[in-house]
């Protein structure tokens, strides 16, 4: 549960940090875009938001939670590298496909962290929505490493996010488990 709630702080500081500086990164890496139609391309990435969520609702009829959540963190690590090279059109594309991949984070982080907990479910939920809070965590530092070493670099700290969630759904989830079968 306690894995649960970080990951899902950190989660949430991702998803943050990466909607407050979107425009920055698609106008710093797409030649003679405006920021209007970086916004656009936002609008975009939240559409592919959406249907992310539809498809993995779909896709957790036949794949087990934790399998899920450990292939989209992974997905998200390697597609917040490539926005964090910096490359010419493909980092903003590959910005856009975060979002896809984050949709179901939050619910799947959510129920993982919070599954066999009996009479604590309640009060444990309750922390669980808490962390949301999190997402305090990452614009400053996002904002502090961007005017230091350039919008790119400062996607290393989402990818770091990313990879905690990938562990989560690959062993941290699995913690309570252990525990409660010995």
């Amino acid at each position: 549960f306690i894995a649960g709630v970080v990951t899902q702080a950190l989660y949430i500081g991702a998803q943050v940090g990466i909607g407050a500086y979107f425009i920055n990164l698609v106008t710093h890496n797409w030649q003679d875009l405006t920021s209007q139609q970086g916004a656009y391309m936002l609008s975009l990435a939240a559409i592919g938001y959406l249907v992310g969520r539809f498809a993995a609702t779909g896709l957790l009829l036949k794949v087990k939670p934790r399998a899920l959540l450990t292939t989209y963190g992974v997905i998200n690590v390697i597609l917040t590298l490539i926005v964090s090279a910096g490359i010419d059109k493909v980092s903003p594309i590959a910005l856009i496909a975060v979002f896809f991949f984050m949709s179901t984070m939050f619910a799947t982080i959510f129920a993982l962290g919070t599954t066999g907990l009996g009479a604590s479910t309640k009060k444990a939920s309750s922390l669980m929505v808490m962390a949301i809070g999190g997402g305090v965590l990452l614009p400053w530092p996002m904002g502090k490493l961007a005017d230091l070493y350039g919008a790119n670099i400062a996607f290393l700290l989402p990818a770091a996010c990313f990879a905690v969630v990938a562990w989560y759904g690959w062993k941290g989830a699995g913690l309570g488990l252990k525990a409660e079968a010995s």
